[in-house]
């Protein structure tokens, strides 16, 4: 298990100052090795250019691709399209501080940044909090028809029964003005 997350190491130690260019590529096997209930597998690519610094690198990922997914309303699982831009910094800092959203903090010794959780997170944070099956050109739901139509028998029926009038007299008291 430590190989595979080896594979999302970035060495930036022995690294010019200047912009560098990675490439990874998410399957099955990468959200199989995380404890996840948001999704079932997926196929994203990311493209990482890294700018070194000094004190500072400086990252811009662009992930694109699909994720499995299960529907909200029909509960089969599906293939989200997914892309999004992210941006994240890491400055070099003996004295461990608090992580920031966008910023990690790293020992100057170290020479290498391990991404994996930091691209899980990112998937995580930017997937719909809805997540239902598109739509066909007509604009129908590609979700499983039987569900669809067990949902409609159970669907709670709108009560239209009368109201009390004296109720309504005291409605129309809150909409007068004095």
């Amino acid at each position: 298990m430590a190989d595979f997350i080896e594979l999302y190491d970035i060495p930036f130690k022995g690294l010019e100052t200047g912009t560098h260019h990675f490439g990874f590529d998410l399957r099955d096997s990468f959200f199989d090795h995380f404890d996840n209930d948001d999704s079932k597998g997926g196929s994203i690519s990311i493209e990482a250019e890294m700018e070194k610094k000094d004190y500072l690198l400086s990252f811009s990922f662009t992930f694109t691709g699909s994720i499995r997914v299960i529907c909200d309303r029909c509960l089969e699982t599906f293939d989200m399209a997914l892309a999004f831009e992210s941006v994240l910094y890491v400055r070099f800092d003996e004295e461990k501080k608090a992580e920031d959203a966008d910023v990690i903090y790293l020992d100057a010794k170290e020479h290498k940044l391990n991404i994996a959780e930091y691209f899980m997170e990112s998937i995580r944070l930017n997937l719909p909090i809805k997540r239902i099956h598109p739509s066909d050109e007509n604009g129908v739901p590609l979700c499983n028809r039987e569900m669809l139509e067990k949902l409609e028998q159970h669907r709670a029926k709108e009560n239209k029964e009368k109201t009390d009038p004296r109720w309504d007299s005291l409605k129309n008291l809150k909409d007068k003005k004095y």
